[in-house]
């Protein structure tokens, strides 16, 4: 249901729907979690692989800013280690 609702309404608003500044940690930290949701590769992971997908949400919220650009760098990061471990194999 977030998930769904993240994709739906990605708005510059939301720091006026939850009463933060979007310069504040609970706006950057809702939007992490929002970004977290929203991706396919993020969700697919989760599913396959839960506690690093936990290790990338943890990396991610330690430092929420420029959430969207973190993700896609570790989402990237993973492939690349499980394609070296697949040929190590």
């Amino acid at each position: 249901m977030i998930r769904q609702a993240y994709k739906g309404y990605q708005g510059t608003d939301m720091g006026c729907c939850t009463a933060y500044d979007w310069k504040s940690e609970g706006y950057k930290t809702a939007n992490t979690i929002g970004v977290l949701f929203s991706s396919d590769q993020f969700c697919e992971l989760m599913n396959s692989n839960s506690i690093l997908g936990a290790q990338i949400a943890h990396e991610m919220l330690k430092n929420p800013d420029d959430s969207r650009w973190k993700l896609h760098e570790l989402l990237s990061k993973y492939k690349e280690l499980i394609s070296d471990n697949k040929s190590d194999t």
